[in-house]
């Protein structure tokens, strides 16, 4: 049903979001990313479809691509909570942990009850040498809450429309 609904409507950026998300949640993220792409070409000034355009990108480990549409999510909102979480864990992976350090502070300060941008600020602060500070990091991180699955990059794709 989704496929025909792109089909009579290859304009509607919902159609193809609705798509690529299916695909998503079926685990086929090659088939998801032309969806996405066409979501984003349909809506350009969406920063939701960008940063999940992102994260299909990173899933996929085409990480250039995954950083440019993290970087136009965060220009049309610098407030995007999982674009600065999720782009924050991905340059701390790639070993970037200086660039990933405004993001995940960004997203502790975005949503303060959440250890999870502190487990990856521990990490980028590990890679960095400063283990004093990685240690606080990861003792805020469990205060807050249970350390959870980490993401690996396959943001959970909400069912609401961007």
């Amino acid at each position: 049903m989704l496929r025909q609904a792109v089909e009579e409507m290859p304009e509607s950026g919902i159609a193809h979001y609705e798509l690529g998300l299916a695909m998503v949640k079926m685990g086929q993220w090659e088939s998801a990313l032309p969806e996405f792409q066409a979501a984003v070409v349909v809506t350009p000034a969406s920063a939701q479809l960008h940063f999940y355009l992102g994260a299909v990108f990173a899933r996929l480990k085409r990480v250039p691509e995954a950083a440019k549409e993290f970087e136009t999510s965060l220009q049309q909102d610098p407030d995007h909570y999982q674009a600065n979480l999720v782009y924050g864990h991905m340059l701390v992976l790639e070993g970037e942990p200086a660039a990933a350090l405004p993001k995940l502070r960004k997203a502790a300060k975005l949503q303060p009850d959440s250890g999870e941008p502190h487990r990856y600020l521990a990490d980028a602060y590990a890679q960095l040498g400063q283990e004093g500070i990685a240690q606080r990091e990861r003792l805020l991180a469990e205060r807050l809450g249970p350390p959870g699955r980490p993401e690996k990059l396959a943001p959970v794709f909400a069912s609401e429309t961007p």
